[in-house]
């Protein structure tokens, strides 16, 4: 199964509580991000465990040091490409979306929603802290 390729002028918050941090690097809104300090957040990577303690999906694109808006875990997100009735999980590829099956030895797990419709992802994020063998 391929990764979710995230257009970032698709991206658009249907429903669900949001934050606003500012930007630790540069975000695209599609990535996933992570709290990088209690006043930043960066993108996220399943390549590290602090990466990996995702945060939520950004709403808007930012340069750093400018203000990124991200939906949090329960919100409802129309991401614009075909989602539906799948789980996903971070990728090591900077904020990007993959599915369980790409997930390979030494990555960090970090279930990030499911596919809610037909171009609509539910943000469920299930941190483990654990990595793959």
């Amino acid at each position: 199964m391929a990764d979710l390729v995230i257009t970032a002028s698709d991206v658009v918050l249907i429903s669900g509580a949001t934050s606003t941090h500012d930007a630790a690097e540069a975000v695209t809104a599609g990535n996933w991000v992570y709290k990088a300090s209690d006043t930043t957040v960066g993108v996220a990577s399943n390549a590290s465990a602090s990466k990996a303690t995702v945060a939520g999906i950004a709403l808007n694109s930012a340069a750093t040091g400018q203000p990124v808006t991200y939906a949090k875990d329960g919100a409802e997100v129309t991401i614009g490409t075909p989602a539906t009735l799948l789980a996903w999980y971070v990728l090591s590829a900077a904020g990007a979306t993959s599915p369980v099956a790409d997930q390979t030895m030494n990555d960090y797990g970090s279930l990030v929603g499911y596919g809610s419709s037909g171009t609509a992802i539910k943000v469920t994020i299930v941190n483990t802290g654990e990595q793959a063998p």
